[in-house]
């Protein structure tokens, strides 16, 4: 839905925050995905000891040190698009 959004921006009439706005939430769930695809990997490589299997359920804890970093550098921008309107 926001990949169509993004090819329909002349036609939608989105602005520079609300194109912003869509991608950030098209790159959050790209995130979402792949966390859990590191696991399954994480998983399949190293699953046979008990270790990788631990592993693979602790890359979840990726996701707030992931969010953080990826929210910080977003707001840095947001903030500077919205000082521009």
């Amino acid at each position: 839905m926001y990949r169509y959004a993004i090819k329909k921006k002349d036609e939608l009439q989105l602005n520079e925050v609300e194109l912003f706005e869509t991608h950030s939430s098209l790159q959050s769930h790209v995130i979402m995905g792949s966390v859990p695809v590191l696991s399954v990997l994480v998983a399949a490589i190293f699953g046979h000891h008990l270790v990788g299997s631990i592993i693979s359920g602790f890359t979840y804890m990726l996701y707030p040190l992931i969010f953080a970093i990826w929210g910080r550098a977003r707001n840095k921008v947001r903030k500077k698009l919205l000082s521009k309107t």
